[in-house]
């Protein structure tokens, strides 16, 4: 990712959304009320309905691009091809389930070499305000990081390694209220290139899905040290096929070698076990041969039916004996 010249002097709000219309329009209301913007640049990244410009607020500083032909989320192209298209030098990127909840909030000019984040986990992780130019410093977000997880911390990590990153007044920010399990596999339609957990899925359900996600964050984190990012990486290029649609050339998507992806898949398949099974990832390593891992993790549904099972079972013993000292203590 190449550096360019500024672009004009304004904040543009970067949103980029796969199958969360509803989340975005519930937002994109929200940040129109906002006068602190000049433009909001929202990128479909290839949603199976495209999302309507008609359905969004008649707000003029919104302009909607779409890329077609992505069939997974990948928030880390996703978020700099919308860098590459902003008009405004000063980008802050709210994703599509955030908004900013105090209208009166006016921040001031961002000098170079200095950029605001949310600090304090949850919901509003990956929230932050950059000038164009040093996001384009270190070369955006890695591109070989997929999946959920450790791609923002990767993009701090390096540019604080450059410049100085201050937090958000406590507040500025909301989010709607669904959880990191709405991010990953689970049981029902594609979301976001992943999958939405049932609201009554059960226990078995709900920890394969936390098993993905910490898989996906454990293979981003060693890919980050593996094949660090700058601004002089291969990042993917796209051709405009009109005004406002444009696909990435296939050819130019960064991947790992193949013997990379090989060790980062066994990783994997470590990390999403060890949580399933229960069993510590050190004893699974000791234990299991690595290229029985994948034949292992075929058999996930009935892992999965065998934790919900185990796990059940020790929450009803805890509920047991928390009532058995209960009724102790009042003897």
């Amino acid at each position: 990712m190449s550096t360019e010249p500024a672009r004009l002097t304004g904040i543009s709000i970067v949103t980029v959304a796969m199958n969360r219309t509803s989340h975005l329009l519930a937002t994109a209301a929200r940040i129109s009320r906002w006068h602190g913007h000049r433009e909001h640049l929202i990128v479909d990244w290839g949603s199976q309905n495209p999302i309507d410009h008609n359905s969004l607020p008649a707000d003029t500083r919104i302009r909607l691009l779409r890329v077609e032909g992505e069939s997974e989320w990948q928030l880390t192209r996703a978020y700099n091809f919308a860098a590459g298209q902003c008009d405004f030098e000063t980008i802050l990127k709210l994703d599509a389930d955030c908004w900013i909840n105090d209208l009166t909030y006016r921040p001031t000019q961002l000098q170079h070499g200095r950029y605001i984040r949310t600090t304090g986990g949850g919901g509003l992780n990956g929230v932050f305000m950059i000038n164009r130019s040093d996001f384009l410093a270190v070369g955006g977000f890695n591109e070989y990081l997929k999946g959920y997880g450790y791609d923002d911390k990767d993009l701090f990590l390096r540019l604080d390694q450059r410049m100085v990153g201050t937090g958000f007044p406590q507040a500025i920010f909301s989010t709607l209220d669904h959880g990191d399990l709405e991010r990953v596999a689970a049981n029902t339609i594609e979301v976001a290139g992943q999958r939405y957990p049932k609201l009554h899925a059960g226990v078995g359900v709900r920890l394969e899905a936390i098993a993905r996600m910490e898989e996906t964050k454990a293979i981003n984190r060693d890919l980050a040290s593996r094949l660090p990012w700058s601004a002089d990486s291969p990042s993917t290029t796209y051709q405009r096929l009109s005004v406002n649609r444009w696909i990435a050339k296939k050819e130019s998507i960064p991947a790992p070698s193949s013997g990379i992806q090989h060790e980062t898949r066994v990783l994997g398949n470590r990390i999403y076990l060890s949580i399933l099974a229960g069993v510590h990832e050190r004893l699974l390593d000791m234990m299991v041969p690595a290229t029985s891992l994948e034949e292992i993790r075929s058999w996930a549904p009935l892992l999965k039916a065998l934790a919900g099972l185990r796990i059940s079972t020790l929450l009803i013993g805890i509920r047991v004996a928390l009532g058995i000292k209960r009724l102790l203590s009042r003897v």
